[in-house]
């Protein structure tokens, strides 16, 4: 084990060794399907939060009562909350791949949805997508049977898909995956933005 640089000399005890180790880190709970199975809901997110398996074999259902919508997603990933307000949530995959799923406040056409910004309390605020990527491609489409704009753009090595899709109720749900541009092609992201897209098509509102 480490030791503190406080520590007394070897074979004495100091009586204030106990004291400096610092705590261990607690990592934000990562809950699996059924919820059942998973941590119990801190207090604060009573209420906020279901998941159960699905109809659809080898999917799970996660509904967000305070975001007023649920959607379904692959029974082996994990899912938390994140964010300062807690209304987004990140998903992870079992070869470490994450998908982020974002709610802001938005007012304009689903055209613009790429110009949305979010910001937390009196912060300054920021786009969702960053003036320095670079949009390789943009369009409209169908998935399911919701209206979605899909944005694929470029930072570094970096590749950004996104799906944005209005929620009807002022509110934008951003789907967003980042993978190395060299992996973009192959056939394990080919298979996460698939699932990503039967996500965006289980998505509904109970407003």
């Amino acid at each position: 084990a480490p030791i503190s640089p406080l520590a007394a000399p070897a074979g004495t005890v100091s009586p204030m060794e106990t004291q400096i180790v610092p705590p261990p880190i607690t990592l934000p709970f990562l809950y699996t399907c059924p919820l059942t199975t998973s941590p119990s809901l801190p207090s604060h997110l009573q209420g906020r939060l279901s998941i159960e398996l699905s109809d659809r074999d080898g999917w799970c259902k996660a509904a967000l009562f305070d975001n007023w919508y649920s959607l379904l997603y692959p029974e082996n990933w994990v899912l938390r909350f994140v964010g300062v307000e807690g209304l987004n949530l990140l998903f992870n995959t079992p070869q470490g791949e994450e998908v982020f799923v974002q709610l802001v406040r938005f007012e304009l056409p689903l055209e613009q949805a790429d110009q949305a910004t979010y910001s937390y309390e009196k912060l300054s605020p920021e786009p969702l997508v960053g003036a320095d990527e670079t949009t390789v491609s943009r369009a409209i489409q169908t998935i399911g049977e919701t209206q979605v704009l899909t944005l694929l753009t470029r930072k570094g090595e970096v590749s950004i898909n996104r799906y944005f899709l209005l929620l009807g109720d002022g509110h934008l749900l951003m789907f967003e995956v980042k993978v190395p541009t060299v992996e973009f092609n192959n056939d394990e992201t080919t298979e996460l933005l698939a699932n990503v897209e039967e996500m965006v098509a289980s998505l509904r509102t109970f407003r």
